[in-house]
């Protein structure tokens, strides 16, 4: 299971030229993407990174998923 305190960044944008949102925790990272309207929310990513340093990337659907709790 994920730890809610774990470093996350959520990504919403996949052009070259933008500016990722800064690494923070799960949690926050998930009221971020709670704030996103709909359409950004479907194409953002969120990376996140465990303790030994492997990373998850979790789309959409997990996304929502991590949100509801």
């Amino acid at each position: 299971m994920m730890q809610r305190e774990a470093s996350a960044q959520l990504v919403t944008s996949f052009d070259p030229g933008s500016v990722p949102l800064p690494e923070t925790t799960v949690d926050r990272a998930l009221m971020q993407w709670s704030s996103l309207d709909r359409i950004t929310q479907a194409d953002a990513l969120l990376i996140v990174a465990d303790t030994d340093g492997a990373r998850h990337v979790y789309d959409q659907q997990a996304i929502a998923a991590l949100a509801r709790g």
